[in-house]
């Protein structure tokens, strides 16, 4: 006991400090009653409390989920549907597979690795779900001419559900990801492209894009951290519908990505999103 040496506070409170640092905010922060009570990592905090790190930014659209689970359950979807029509046992994969043809059975197991592909966001499983649908439109109509039995005539709904797959995995919000995730990741919210006038603490910015729920800015070197907290001053341009409405608001930093920076609005009111959601309406590009 006479080697210990007891830590300070001041050097207790560096430690811990230094840890939540070292971690970049991804757990949660034990307050320590006495203690300021701030999170690093938020603009608030309360003595004694726990905090979470805010809300996550990119969320997976549900359309992608269902999509995904689409192709999982397709091979499954026609092995029964197989097994059914040939008149043999489920149980029996030898029997279900017997008399196969080699394109028929790529097609069959196939959605495995595309729904694989698409829900872990690669560029593979994008390029195989497009290519897959193409292949199963082309192959299931050419199969429901050739041979319009009962069973063909379920692969004219994959056709249908394959041509809406691929009409909606052409669309820019659920495509860019695949692309360029750093760049433009899932929003609940749709950016407009719009030059802005807004001040963040004090100084004068231009927005690139902006939504509802926040807006991105350049900023050559930024002085700011993930989750800072900052003061917006929104001015409305003159030709919009909110004119002369100047927004205080709070924000934070949600992403930074070089000199762009995205910050996340805190605390809307619900005249406030009106106002946001009435200016964006109103503005051009």
């Amino acid at each position: 006991l006479e080697n210990t040496e007891i830590m300070s506070t001041p050097t207790r409170m560096n430690a811990i400090e230094s840890f939540v640092e070292k971690s970049r905010c991804r757990a949660f922060l034990i307050v320590i009653p006495g203690d300021s009570g701030v999170d690093p990592c938020m603009s608030e905090g309360k003595p004694g409390a726990f905090h979470k790190e805010r809300r996550r930014r990119v969320v997976r659209p549900v359309r992608l989920t269902l999509i995904a689970v689409f192709f999982l359950l397709l091979p499954i979807a026609n092995y029964v549907i197989r097994a059914v029509m040939h008149d043999v046992s489920m149980l029996n994969p030898r029997e279900v597979f017997d008399n196969i043809d080699t394109l028929p059975l790529i097609l069959m197991l196939a959605p495995w690795l595309v729904a694989v592909g698409l829900f872990f966001v690669r560029i593979w499983g994008w390029y195989a779900a497009v290519v897959y649908g193409m292949l199963l439109l082309g192959y299931n109509f050419y199969a429901l001419v050739a041979n319009p039995t009962l069973y063909n005539f379920f692969t004219l709904s994959q056709v249908i559900v394959a041509a809406l797959i691929i009409y909606l995995l052409g669309e820019q919000d659920l495509a860019a990801p695949y692309f360029d995730y750093s760049r433009r990741g899932w929003r609940g919210h749709a950016r407009k492209a719009v030059r802005i006038n807004v001040s963040v603490n004090g100084k004068p910015f231009v927005t690139s894009d902006m939504s509802n729920a926040g807006l991105c800015i350049m900023w050559r070197e930024c002085p700011l951290q993930l989750n800072n907290a900052v003061d917006l001053n929104i001015i409305p341009p003159e030709n919009a519908d909110t004119s002369g409405e100047l927004l205080e608001l709070r924000g934070g930093v949600a992403r930074i990505d070089g000199d762009y920076i995205g910050i996340a609005f805190r605390g809307l009111s619900r005249k406030q999103r009106k106002t946001i959601e009435r200016m964006l309406k109103d503005t051009t590009i």
